[in-house]
């Protein structure tokens, strides 16, 4: 789990090796905690991707999930969360369906 993600520009968090065999949309399952509702901005390998909502889960020991479409180039790719305002939440994995 990973937490303190967000409340400033460079604190971000970075999922790298992000690996697919071709260019295309791929549904990214982000797993994740949070008692309050949050927000985070979504960027894949540099580029601005889009903003995600956070429903609360209810504590900070019950993990919840978010799905978002992203564009992922065939390799590795990196994919990078932050909020530059406010907390992002804490974040666990991300599963990946092509």
């Amino acid at each position: 789990m990973v937490g303190w993600v967000g409340e400033g520009r460079d604190n971000t968090l970075e999922f790298t090796g992000v690996t697919v065999a071709t260019d295309g949309r791929y549904e990214v399952t982000v797993h994740y905690v949070t008692s309050d509702r949050r927000t985070a901005a979504v960027e894949v390998n540099g580029g601005f991707a889009q903003f995600l909502e956070f429903p609360a889960t209810g504590s900070w020991d019950r993990i919840g999930s978010v799905k978002v479409t992203l564009t992922l180039r065939a390799g590795a790719n990196t994919i990078e969360f932050g909020n530059r305002r406010n907390w992002a939440p804490d974040f666990d994995r991300l599963t990946l369906t092509g």
